[in-house]
């Protein structure tokens, strides 16, 4: 009689397989490149600013409280309003539809894809919210928010109207984004970048160019002059971005080579 194979464990089939699908898709996931691509973005748009390397003209950048200039840049003081909001109409779906032909050039040569599709598909949305909330009236660019002084105190509509201007702005949009792209990955560093990247524009936003909020420095807070110009801050943003996309690149082929 010849020899006889002896049919594997189930569980040590399933094992196999599961490593294989596991295997594919570490290589075909690639969150290094839209973090590379927002970081540039984020980089670029210093150009949308009157004074990136200095204290932003007519704005409350060392004082805190309501930012009287509108956020089509995403942090105050943008040279022109409309320029700034047609860049990111156009420059952020750009970066999302470049990353969506990346991510399937690499399915189709690896043979394998993951859900990418519902990360372009929710960040374009996001941005098409955004800049539809952003042409509203209550948002007139160059237009202060309202009187808000009424009194010798902020009235109640202004103190809303400013609170919310710290998150409609592209900057938010894109830490969104983030987040679900890391969630699609399954990618921890992603989600600690968009984070990062989300909260530091809100909290710039809300208390000021420069300042840093009580809850942080306690008791009074504090501020630091460097941080007053807007270059400086989204230097800051896009450094995180690029720090997160060379650790997603080590981490993918770390993981492909434990494979």
């Amino acid at each position: 009689m010849g020899d006889t194979k002896v049919a594997k464990d189930p569980g040590e089939v399933l094992a196999s397989v599961e490593r294989v699908r596991s295997g594919a898709r570490t290589r075909v996931r690639g969150a290094w490149l839209p973090l590379l691509v927002f970081g540039v973005i984020t980089l670029a748009s210093i150009v949308l600013y009157s004074r990136p390397f200095a204290y932003p003209r007519g704005d409350r950048g060392f004082s805190g409280g309501p930012y009287v200039s509108p956020y089509y840049a995403g942090l105050p003081g943008a040279r022109s309003q409309l320029a700034a909001y047609f860049f990111w109409l156009l420059v952020a779906p750009l970066g999302y539809l470049a990353c969506a032909a990346w991510y399937r050039r690499r399915a189709q040569r690896l043979g394998v894809s993951f859900r990418w599709e519902r990360w372009v598909a929710s960040g374009l949305g996001l941005f098409a919210l955004l800049q539809a909330l952003l042409a509203m009236p209550i948002h007139e660019p160059g237009r202060r928010i309202g009187n808000w002084v009424e009194s010798g105190r902020v009235s109640a509509a202004a103190d809303l109207q400013a609170g919310a201007a710290a998150y409609l702005t592209p900057l938010v949009a894109v830490a969104i984004g983030l987040l679900v792209l890391a969630w699609i990955e399954r990618n921890w560093i992603v989600a600690v970048v968009a984070v990062l990247y989300g909260g530091i524009t809100v909290v710039v936003n809300t208390y000021g160019l420069g300042q840093i909020p009580p809850w942080i420095a306690r008791p009074y807070g504090t501020s630091r002059d460097f941080f007053v110009a807007p270059a400086h801050n989204l230097a800051l943003l896009a450094l995180l971005l690029f720090v997160g996309s060379a650790l997603s690149a080590i981490w993918a082929r770390r993981s492909t080579a434990r494979e």
